[in-house]
């Protein structure tokens, strides 16, 4: 009897312990929820502040680093500049690539004014069309004439609701000045409302409209396409808030998990003659199995960092860019014509000695 009395104790205690420590975890991930919805609203509230950006791809065929920086202001004044650099050793290609850029917004018309300075070598050297360095590019984009006031309060709706896209959320490192915060999201890439809003646009010129509806079509008749889009995905970050002015100064994130998903996701809803380079199915085939092994093989980072909250100097569009601006070249369909008996047998001799090491 006494032998059964101790053991109803300990198993009470067991019994408490584990409720206190759910209780324990709901309310530190409460905390941290508050904590970093406190710190996002600081972020994108503020009226300016000066960015840097790191897109980096690495992989067994090629390598590719994006680097911005430059400065914000409310609601889309940008100045800055970009770089870029390609590696396709495969098939003994580089390219390089410096961008100097602002953008605006006219009543509701953004604009993007750019120039780049281009150094391709290898096989992108014969790539048009080509790139003029001593001229200023623009590109323009019709947005709903409430675009500013519905910007606000969708940011808003995303801060509130940031508890609802959490799975998981912890801080650690925490002292006097930062804290960082381990957060894991599960969001779609795009979700219907947003999607139907897209594609439902109004106030668009006959080429914004004839791109739309080109859009809607392939939707319509790929709901695989569709259902990659709208699918839940975890994607996970490692941010860093400045305690004292609650502002995010860093973020940071591996792709990989979710471009390699999705990438194969996109992949399986595009047949084999669609994927072919020389309008084959078994090409087609060759491409797609080349594609997701380089995926899986490959790596995807971004690294955010942002800083001089509400101090940050934007540089508004000179006069004469504005003036010396015009179209951008239309964008090459196709890269050339791939071999399928050189290029195409050595990318998959190469995939093929990457898995077996």
């Amino acid at each position: 009897m006494k032998i059964k009395s101790i053991f109803t104790l300990i198993c009470s205690i067991i019994l408490t312990l584990c409720l206190y420590s759910v209780a324990f975890a709901a309310n530190a991930k409460t905390e941290a929820v508050s904590f970093l919805q406190q710190a996002t609203k600081n972020t994108v509230e503020a009226q300016n502040a000066a960015y840097s950006i790191n897109l980096s791809m690495t992989g067994p065929l090629a390598d590719c680093s994006i680097d911005l920086n430059g400065s914000y202001a409310y609601p889309v004044l940008t100045s800055g500049d970009m770089s870029l650099a390609l590696d396709l050793w495969i098939i003994d290609t580089t390219f390089e690539a410096q961008t100097q850029y602002y953008s605006e917004l006219e009543g509701n018309v953004y604009k993007q004014y750019f120039k780049t300075q281009a150094d391709p070598k290898g096989a992108a050297a014969n790539v048009s069309p080509k790139i003029n360095s001593d001229q200023w590019y623009v590109q323009s984009v019709s947005l709903p004439e409430n675009f500013v006031a519905d910007y606000a309060e969708r940011t808003q709706k995303s801060i509130n609701d940031v508890a609802d896209d959490v799975k998981n959320i912890f801080m650690y490192d925490v002292d006097d000045k930062t804290a960082k915060v381990y957060v894991t999201y599960k969001k779609p890439i795009l979700d219907e409302e947003k999607l139907n809003e897209a594609l439902n646009l109004t106030n668009l010129n006959e080429k914004e409209m004839a791109q739309v509806a080109a859009v809607s079509q392939k939707l319509e008749e790929n709901p695989k396409l569709k259902a990659a889009l709208l699918k839940p995905r975890e994607l996970t970050y490692e941010i860093t808030v400045d305690r004292e002015n609650m502002v995010i100064t860093s973020l940071k994130s591996d792709l990989s998990p979710l471009v390699q998903q999705f990438g194969s996701e996109v992949l399986s809803s595009i047949s084999d003659k669609e994927l072919s380079i020389t309008d084959t199915p078994d090409n087609g085939a060759t491409v797609r199995n080349i594609i997701k092994n380089y995926l899986e093989r490959s790596k995807f980072t971004m690294d955010i960092n942002l800083s001089k909250f509400n101090k940050a100097t934007v540089q508004p569009v000179p006069q004469e860019v504005k003036d010396s601006a015009v179209e951008p070249p239309k964008p090459v369909e196709k890269i050339g014509e791939a071999d399928e008996e050189t290029n195409l047998t050595v990318a998959e001799n190469v995939l093929e000695t990457v898995a077996n090491e």
